[in-house]
């Protein structure tokens, strides 16, 4: 998989200028605080749109200012975690878990994310209000463990400070 970003966007008085290009492997984008790194992803993601420049994902281009080509988020096959985990409120903990796998789930692929990440029993739970701790950090567990095997698919997996809450026993299944 390989991806060839060379990107540029204005916000106030905020000026994102990147460019990168890497072929399958991980890959990493470090900088300080307010330096474009989450907009650089909602981009590719196609959250945010660039003002220029082109984003191509396995010789597809999803972005292309010159040409007028500006692929929409859902078609892109980017799954995006956000860095605040962005649960849905009102789905269970299985139906966050399955609402990036597809319309089909493997229900013993969604089962086997349940076990690992010894969320047995909180399967049918919702956030009681928004997001509590405890459910939130669990979550983020079966995300990043999600984003490592999904991103070996057809698609590209992204995500902001994935290994926040790890501990040591998940940070192995990564």
């Amino acid at each position: 998989m390989g991806i060839d970003v060379s990107i540029k966007k204005q916000i106030g008085n905020f000026f994102l200028d990147v460019a990168f290009q890497t072929e399958d492997e991980i890959f990493a984008i470090l900088g300080a605080s307010g330096c474009g790194k989450s907009m650089t992803l909602k981009c590719i993601a196609g959250i945010e749109t660039p003002d220029e420049g082109h984003i191509i994902l396995n010789g597809r281009t999803l972005f292309d200012s010159a040409q007028k080509i500006n692929v929409i988020t859902q078609e892109r096959k980017v799954g995006y975690m956000f860095q605040d985990y962005a649960l849905f409120p009102n789905m269970t903990v299985e139906q966050n878990i399955t609402i990036g796998m597809g319309k089909n789930p493997d229900p013993v692929v969604v089962r086997e994310y349940i076990d690992r990440f010894r969320l047995s029993g909180l399967e049918g739970q919702i956030p009681v209000s928004g997001i509590d701790l405890m459910f939130r950090e669990a979550f983020c567990h079966g995300n990043v463990s999600a984003a490592g095997k999904l991103g070996r698919s057809d698609g590209l997996r992204i995500g902001e400070e994935l290994f926040f809450a790890l501990d040591r026993l998940h940070m192995s299944f990564v």
